[in-house]
């Protein structure tokens, strides 16, 4: 993972940041190993650009997104089960007696 570290985002355009980043790995990577650290070109539109770019694509339209009239017939229910849908998995201890030290 640290072969291709990738900064966006409106807070990588802080100056120094990108230099901040190189010198922080090179001090806690052993030593001779080999990192790198990107930062985006426009790190404020970066992310907006690539999902712009994401949804354009023909593949994407075709097997990720659903139409209206699919979700008019088949209903909002359908979407827990669609092949692109965001599942929810529930964490294995509560957290909220996690965050209170029970």
């Amino acid at each position: 993972m640290v072969e291709n570290v990738f900064l966006t985002g409106g807070l990588s355009a802080y100056n120094g940041l990108l230099s901040r980043m190189n010198k922080e790995m090179l001090e806690m990577r052993p030593f001779e190993s080999t990192f790198k650290v990107n930062c985006a070109k426009d790190p404020v539109l970066d992310g907006w650009n690539g999902m712009r770019e994401w949804a354009a694509d023909g593949y994407n339209q075709k097997y990720l997104f659903i139409t209206k009239s699919e979700y008019e017939e088949k209903g909002g229910e359908y979407l827990k089960e669609h092949s692109a849908s965001n599942k929810y998995y529930p964490s294995p201890y509560n957290s909220a007696s996690a965050l209170i030290g029970d």
